[in-house]
């Protein structure tokens, strides 16, 4: 008897296939990390929403609400080492996906009758969110000047 996929087996390997290794090494030694400074960060963690579900690291936005209240400079330094390096943990990177069906699909036994949702580390969005917001001023920047 062979293995007989359910509907979540298909779900998963279409939505989170593999990642494939291709070899590719980012260049290291930008300057981007010089714009990383409380302001930023702050606004990125405020604009988090406080229901949203934790990652893998069960570390969600409230979580990090409250550590960035406690010690705003520790956030911003993790956020400013992560974006110089190039390196986000392991754990900031790994996603959760919860399978969900959608309202009022007439048969659950089809797939697109379910949405899949990507929950990341919360820290990870931080780092992401500050990330996009400093490229978005660059690129801003050379709009503006063309």
């Amino acid at each position: 008897m062979g293995f007989e996929p359910t509907e979540k087996d298909m779900i998963v390997r279409t939505a989170f296939p593999p990642p494939e290794d291709d070899g590719y090494q980012a260049p290291r030694g930008g300057t981007m990390y010089r714009q990383v400074n409380q302001q930023r960060v702050g606004k990125a963690v405020a604009g988090m929403p406080n229901k949203s579900a934790p990652g893998e690291d069960r570390m969600g936005a409230e979580v990090v609400k409250l550590l960035w209240d406690w010690d705003p400079r520790r956030i911003t330094a993790l956020t400013r080492s992560a974006i110089r390096t190039g390196y986000n943990p392991h754990a900031w990177k790994t996603v959760r996906g919860i399978v969900i069906p959608k309202p009022g699909k007439p048969d659950y036994s089809k797939v697109r009758a379910y949405r899949v949702i990507a929950l990341l580390s919360s820290l990870g969005q931080v780092v992401e969110k500050v990330a996009a917001d400093i490229i978005t001023d660059f690129l801003d920047q050379m709009h503006a000047s063309v």
